[in-house]
């Protein structure tokens, strides 16, 4: 019986994480070195882009704490402490010691549910990046404010793994504010590009370190795109319903009509580029299908998928070999340039990273985008040629 992913659902002693989305935390990982706050302006969202360095406050088990905020003329601070802190919370404050602006803890919770617990209380208008690094690793948690709102608190009980044993998981960030239906994903020009299905038919941009760059966004020409890649001097989006590839140049700005191509397979799920070719992976059939860039039929490279990967929803290609994500099994299928299995090179997705939407990869990692708008990253496994761990 085909096993196609209808919805998310849990054993009964196992619950899903519990995190505030009133304004999701921004997770991510140690990719860019921070530096120090400088004048900034805030993006056309509301929000900065300044980056703490200071470290007003330090928690037990490792975790350390950064701030910075921006006030409406460009003025960027540090966040203070010294008014209250003790192993597991503290307060910050802005412009005067007497005035606190944030609550912040660090919880923890490993023999509950293998995880530090971060709570975050701000109350301040002010557009601020707030951030806790845990020094062993450098894997970082964000959260975030827009100018003129109130900020959101904001509850993770699933902020850091307290284990990482059978773990590749790096880190993770929220895609929000931008993708909200993300459907794809892929990297160039040093940034993230993540598909969207919705109204505004987007593509959305994200820096090495998660945060928006807006200026970067392009609009897509239809808005059903099922994956998005990047190929020589330019990105290919695949169109689930029409069943159409559609060419963009490197910034955004469509290729020429004659770029563009119809498929043969019924129901793509996802696209990458490798050898020369573009690789289309399709829901229905369980097949992977080659075109070239101008839309011929590759079919001597077309291969099948592993009957047990019967629902993917994404394609990547690395090091020699095709990664497909599988949305019923939260799991990522690996073969060789022949489409042979290499099971050796699987690997399981995080339990929170389900109904995964889309996978590529870059800067020596796997980037796992789901239907939550929260992106993954993971380390490559062991037998992957080339793997590293830095």
């Amino acid at each position: 019986m085909r096993r196609k992913f209808e919805s998310a659902s849990y054993p009964p002693d196992m619950s899903a994480p519990k995190k505030s989305r009133v304004l999701p935390a921004l997770l991510t990982l140690a990719l860019v070195p921070w530096a120090a706050p400088v004048m900034a302006a805030l993006d056309s969202s509301g929000y900065t882009d300044c980056e703490p360095r200071a470290t007003p406050l330090s928690f037990d088990g490792g975790y350390i704490v950064r701030m910075c905020y921006e006030v409406s003329d460009g003025t960027i601070g540090e966040a203070k402490s010294g008014t209250w802190a003790s192993g597991q919370s503290g307060l910050l404050w802005f412009f005067n010691r007497d005035n606190a602006e944030v609550l912040i803890k660090v919880l923890d919770g490993c023999s509950i549910n293998d995880h530090r617990w971060v709570y975050v209380a701000p109350v301040t208008d002010l557009a601020f990046n707030l951030v806790v690094i845990r020094i062993s690793d450098g894997q970082r948690w964000f959260h975030r404010n827009k100018s003129g709102h109130t900020a959101a608190t904001s509850s993770d009980t699933a902020a850091f793994r307290c284990s990482s044993a059978g773990s590749r998981e790096v880190g993770r960030w929220s895609l929000i504010p931008g993708s909200n239906e993300p459907r794809g994903i892929a990297y160039a020009h040093g940034r993230f590009y993540v598909a969207d299905e919705r109204t505004d038919e987007k593509a959305y941009a994200y820096g090495n370190n998660g945060l928006r760059v807006p200026s970067a966004d392009f609009y897509l020409d239809r808005g059903s795109p099922a994956g998005i890649t990047y190929a020589e001097h330019g990105f290919y989006v695949v169109d689930k319903w029409l069943d159409k590839v559609y060419g963009y140049w490197g910034r955004g700005s469509r290729m020429l009509w004659s770029t563009d191509f119809y498929l043969n397979n019924g129901s793509s799920a996802g696209i990458t580029y490798a050898n020369d070719h573009l690789y289309i992976v399709d829901e229905w059939s369980d097949r992977v299908y080659a075109y070239a860039r101008n839309g011929a039929r590759m079919d001597s490279a077309d291969f099948d998928l592993d009957p047990e990967n019967g629902s993917p929803a994404g394609i990547t290609y690395a090091h020699g070999r095709f990664y497909v994500v599988d949305q019923f099994h939260d799991k990522v299928y690996a073969y060789d340039n022949g489409g042979r299995r290499v099971p050796s090179a699987d690997f399981d997705l995080d339990q929170a990273n389900i109904r995964p939407t889309g996978i590529t990869y870059a800067l020596g990692r796997f980037y796992v985008v789901d239907a939550a708008a929260e992106l993954f990253a993971y380390w490559p496994p062991r037998s992957q040629v080339g793997s590293r761990s830095d």
